[in-house]
């Protein structure tokens, strides 16, 4: 990591927000090279609220990084999260940095001057009588319930070119080939989390090959398995060479021959995390005997580095590269070519604040007067949950001489992609963009003291279509459905006109946790969250229908779909606490405790420290697994320092939060001295906390012990009202010890001694 991105986060560049300093009108500048060149553009897309008077010591520990955020922005449902997560970060990753100003003083701040209420987020008319008319229907049937992580064409000499589908959990990527529905087939290649494939014949020899971008691991962290794999002759014998390796979390990727000479170079997005991201540039070179080698740089090492594409932005025949960073960068950078292998950099945007939310761009020349413009869209709410008016569709037009104006096309919270086509037939370019929101996301536009707004159906699909140059009029085609990963301009069935597919989030908001969020279980199934591709299909009847979304709509997940997911995800990363403890809960719950205890064995292994620390922090009758089920683990682990030590912690969590066989455990640990003092008043002790969460068999032993006066007093009177209890819970030693005509069990056996 560089030293930059210290400063930064030791900043507290945590305080994610806008400057209230900032316009809401888009600036220009003219572009200033050698480095470090002034940005060309600027925008905020939202007015600022009032100016508020920021504490200085918040000022002073912010004003050298970054605007000091205005707290109105938002409701303390968003900025409670993003505050603790960046702070949790700190601590993490910056444990050795000087004393920084206490997170208790900010969240006091934010949360005492935070938005109470925001307005819902814009909506958009229908499509126009006038204009195209598109049925929503099923495009394939895929291997699992996604996420769809790109959708893009692959070459083809026929009209109907194929459609290259990534799915990021699986690991498949499919070429679907001939008119919907599509036969899915068996995939070309599988992959480890891929998130790009880009189809080409990338050493010129006729025969077409693939680069596939990984992720390395489903979750945010600071990996060395991302990954860029070259499959050679994919239509033959195909073998996979790898470009890039033991790298951080790969994003994107870009395919264009930026040397001159007859071979295209490899420009790679590395996102990473904290302490791993880089933009990398392979330029291809042919050997003697015809073989095609690459020869690495870095260009940049930031982390961020989330969008790359290759275009001439200046017209003057080398192609250049323009990058979107994300993290607290939240920019857009030209990487001029000079022609002779190197590369000038040039700030193009800068976003007004750090919570912006980067997720892409394209180069399209969109007014087509000639030059090329840059589509940019940001509606990333994982770090923190939001529901924000400046995220949409944004075009940095292009003025001529390295100019440029940007503003925001339409309003969209959690925009995750586009793509540009004529879908009219007018001759001009429009834009689709889809969009992708956790359910109950519309909970963060009122304050947590404050109840959740109900359901909202937040635009799902927009049409951008452009009625003069530069001029659009947005059009809603889907609401309601807002979980959309993927999107793409095609014509499918070949009849000339372009039409939508569309690639659902199928599983990701599951995975990730989106159950927690309020509406949640009100809000039903939605179509995006299934094992299909969809597709709109340009001048078809009806429209959409609450019938057609209910026929698309299919199933929830079942727990061995959810099982299967979550192995895949803990194989490419079997360290990932949270995600192997959620796996090992499932396969408890379905009756399969031998596969979770291996589950825990298995993180045990790859990640003590965090993992005892983790479990003794999270452990209870609500989590995953129960304290008890990993006290035993850890109590007969041989490989864990303290293991006894860290088993009696747990268990006494877990007796503490009502779960029954902690008590018993713990009580037992005490009467035998194993792993804690030996101590008898304990054992009872404890017993009885059993006893009084109903587990019957601490009940019978704490009847024999007053019985017999083994380790107690002996007290005939306890004795029988605990044998009592025991009976009645069905523990026939127990019922024995009553007088006669006593030893039958009553019910129920809910009732203490």
């Amino acid at each position: 990591m560089s030293a930059s991105l210290a400063r930064i986060l030791w900043c507290l560049c945590i305080l994610w927000g806008l400057s209230c300093s900032r316009s809401s009108e888009p600036t220009e500048t003219h572009p200033k090279a050698p480095t470090p060149p002034a940005p060309v553009v600027t925008q905020a897309s939202v007015t600022a609220p009032a100016p508020l008077a920021i504490p200085a010591e918040i000022t002073t520990a912010c004003g050298g990084c970054h605007p000091v955020p205005a707290p109105g922005l938002f409701t303390h449902r968003t900025w409670g999260p993003a505050i603790e997560l960046m702070y949790g970060l700190l601590d993490r990753f910056y444990p050795q940095a000087p004393d920084y100003l206490a997170k208790e003083k900010v969240l006091a701040f934010y949360r005492k001057n935070a938005a109470q209420t925001l307005p819902a987020p814009r909506g958009y008319p229908s499509l126009a009588p006038t204009g195209p008319r598109f049925g929503l229907r099923s495009a394939a049937t895929l291997s699992t319930r996604g996420p769809i992580a790109d959708l893009r064409h692959a070459p083809s000499t026929v009209a109907t070119r194929p459609i290259l589908v990534t799915e990021m959990l699986s690991g498949h990527v499919h070429r679907l080939s001939g008119s919907p529905p599509f036969t899915a087939g068996q995939p070309l290649v599988t992959a480890r989390h891929p998130v790009r494939s880009i189809a080409r014949d990338l050493d010129q020899n006729g025969s077409l090959d693939l680069l596939v971008a990984e992720l390395g691991v489903f979750s945010a962290d600071d990996t060395t398995t991302g990954a860029v794999q070259r499959y050679a002759d994919i239509d033959g014998t195909t073998s996979r060479h790898t470009l890039l390796s033991t790298a951080g979390r790969v994003a994107d990727l870009a395919v264009a021959n930026l040397s001159g000479d007859d071979l295209p170079e490899i420009a790679v997005a590395e996102f990473g995390w904290q302490k791993t991201g880089a933009l990398h540039l392979y330029t291809a070179h042919r050997t003697p005997d015809g073989a095609v080698t690459y020869a690495p740089k870095i260009l940049d090492s930031r982390a961020g580095h989330i969008a790359v594409r290759a275009a001439d932005l200046d017209g003057d025949g080398a192609v250049d590269l323009v990058t979107g960073l994300a993290q607290h960068h939240e920019a857009i950078e030209w990487w001029r070519n000079q022609g002779d292998g190197t590369f000038v950099q040039q700030p193009l945007f800068e976003a007004p604040h750090p919570l912006w939310g980067l997720i892409g761009l394209e180069v399209v020349d969109l007014d087509q007067d000639g030059d090329l413009d840059i589509l940019h869209y940001n509606g990333d709410v994982l770090d923190a949950p939001k529901v924000a008016h400046f995220q949409g569709v944004h075009l940095m037009e292009n003025q001529g001489q390295g100019r440029f104006v940007s503003r925001q096309l339409a309003q969209m919270p959690g925009i995750h992609d586009l793509d540009v086509a004529d879908f009219d037939g007018d001759g001009r370019l429009d834009i689709v963009a889809v969009a992708n929101l956790p359910a109950g996301i519309e909970s963060t536009l009122t304050a947590p003291s404050q109840a959740s707004p109900p359901p909202f159906a937040f635009e799902s699909v927009l049409l951008l279509r452009q009625a003069k140059p530069g001029l659009f009029s947005v059009e809603s085609l889907l609401r309601g459905a807002a979980c959309f990963s993927a999107v793409l301009a095609a014509d499918p069935d070949g009849d000339g006109d372009n039409d939508i597919v569309l690639g659902g989030f199928g599983m990701g908001w599951s995975l990730l946790g989106d159950a927690s969020v309020p509406n949640r279980a009100k809000e039903g199934r939605r179509v995006c969250e299934q094992d299909r591709l969809l597709w709109f299909e340009n001048g078809a009847t009806p429209a959409v229908t609450a019938d057609t979304l209910a026929e698309l709509a299919g199933t929830p997940p079942t727990l061995i779909e959810q099982i299967a997911a979550l192995a895949t995800i803990t194989t490419h990363d079997p360290a990932n606490l949270g995600y192997q403890t959620l796996l090992s809960d499932l396969l408890l719950r379905t009756g399969r405790p031998q596969e979770a205890m291996a589950q825990l064995e298995t993180l045990l292994r790859e990640n003590p420290t965090e993992t005892v620390e983790g479990f003794v922090q999270a452990c209870g009758p609500q989590k995953a697994p129960s304290c008890t089920d990993v006290a035993r683990l850890l109590f007969a682990s041989r490989t864990i320092s303290n293991g006894k030590r860290h088993a009696a912690r747990l268990y006494e969590t877990g007796c503490t939060r009502g779960e029954a066989e902690s008590c018993v455990s713990l009580a037992m640990m005490h009467g035998t001295g194993m792993g804690v003092p030996r101590r008898l008043k304990k054992t009872v002790y404890y017993l009885d906390k059993g006893c009084t969460a109903a587990h019957f068999g601490a009940c019978a032993k704490l009847g024999e012990m007053y019985g017999t006066g083994d380790g107690v007093k002996r007290d005939p009177v306890l004795a029988k009202a605990y044998a009592r209890r025991a009976c009645d819970g069905g523990v026939p030693t127990s019922c024995a010890q009553l007088p006669p005509g006593e030893q039958r069990p009553r019910k129920p056996a809910d009732t203490p001694p």
